[in-house]
């Protein structure tokens, strides 16, 4: 007599250049494993697909680029779809004394000129993954802490994943991985896979 148990199920690999998966934690009971061989890195999923939204957040960089491709690959793979996310600078006026910037923007160009900076790095992620047949919607912003307003975007889209560059414009000031890339690691509590 056959046995009732589960069926066993062959797992899907994925293949991926140059990635490191960090903090892989709950995924709704799924079984993540990543092997290296290599320059080659497969995410190897048993069962069910765990991602279903994914956050890619870019800065226009060539690594940040890449992300945008690994993601939407990602996407493609299980089924999910993705966001693209910017975050510019907050407007700040730095005033010493009596003395006051010159050359100083109004507030308004200042946001305007984020918003048209924000649609064309975020074009990017539109274009990629229009040509990878995935779902994508875009959201921009302004935050003086980029890693913060992460964090709050992919709680506030309910994303299960986070995919970005181990490092962006301020090149390399952790060890391993860029200031924003390790806060993010350090405190969100969504899985984030880090393209380097």
């Amino acid at each position: 007599m056959a046995s009732k148990g589960k069926r066993s199920r062959t797992p899907r690999r994925f293949p991926f250049d140059g990635l490191i998966h960090v903090n892989a934690t709950a995924a709704a009971g799924a079984t993540l494993l990543v092997t290296v061989a290599g320059s080659q890195g497969f995410l190897i999923l048993k069962g069910k697909s765990v991602y279903k939204h994914i956050l890619i957040p870019v800065d226009g960089t060539p690594l940040s680029r890449k992300a945008v491709r690994e993601g939407t690959r990602l996407a493609a793979s299980c089924g999910a779809r993705v966001t693209g996310f910017f975050s510019p600078p907050e407007y700040e006026v730095l005033i010493y004394g009596e003395y006051f910037p010159p050359d100083l923007l109004p507030r308004e160009e200042y946001e305007a000129r984020a918003a048209r900076n924000a649609e064309r790095i975020l074009a990017g992620v539109t274009k990629e993954a229009a040509a990878a047949g995935v779902t994508c919607s875009t959201y921009f912003e302004a935050s003086r802490m980029p890693w913060e307003a992460i964090i709050a975007t992919a709680k506030k889209k309910r994303c299960d994943l986070i995919v970005m560059a181990s490092h962006g414009r301020k090149g390399l000031s952790g060890v391993l991985l860029g200031s924003e890339t390790t806060k993010v690691l350090t405190h969100s509590r969504v899985p984030v896979l880090v393209v380097r």
